[in-house]
């Protein structure tokens, strides 16, 4: 019988809800009247998930690396496009620079990084099926940045490829 002012709208994972973007550390984004009632029921933050610095002093330092290079315009262009999937009603994408030592493939990664985080950010793929699956959830509309492929067991990260395209995880037997 309760008629509350305001109605509160509870969300179990960051990303998209309807219109608002939901960050993973609690920051709401989308209409200003809808994004007040909007909260995020998890405060699950992945490690280095940070703003450090002005957006000014981001194209300073680092897209100003990325003049004349095809590969870390790409790198930033992948980065801000992992929240927009979503509105282009995408599940998921990927994208693996693959070669020899020292031709700039983590300077990629770390340029990717930067749009939204610290070195901390980047992960590693020598994981088990239920980290791995745990990691996609707590990136989920986000940027996952993988790296050292060839560390973890092909077979595994095969697996783990396929659930994370196909956006589901394991079916799972609970207690409820």
């Amino acid at each position: 019988q309760a008629k509350p002012s305001k109605l509160m709208r509870g969300v179990n994972k960051s990303g998209w809800h309807d219109e608002q973007y939901v960050f993973p550390d609690g920051e709401v984004i989308g209409d200003a009247e809808q994004t007040e009632g909007v909260y995020p029921l998890s405060r699950d933050v992945p490690k280095g998930l940070k703003q450090k610095g002005s957006h000014e002093e981001w194209v300073k330092n680092v897209w100003s690396l990325c003049a004349n290079n095809s590969r870390l315009i790409f790198s930033v262009g992948v980065a801000l496009a992992s929240p927009c999937m979503y509105l282009m009603d995408e599940d998921s994408g990927g994208f693996n620079f693959v070669g020899k030592s020292s031709i700039g493939k983590s300077r990629c990664l770390g340029i990717a990084i930067s749009v939204f985080g610290s070195p901390d950010f980047k992960r590693s793929w020598k994981n088990t099926s239920n980290g791995f699956e745990a990691l996609c959830a707590l990136h989920n509309d986000l940027l996952l940045p993988m790296d050292e492929g060839g560390q973890a067991d092909s077979k595994e990260v095969g697996e783990n490829i396929y659930m994370f395209s196909q956006g589901m995880g394991k079916g799972r037997m609970y207690k409820d």
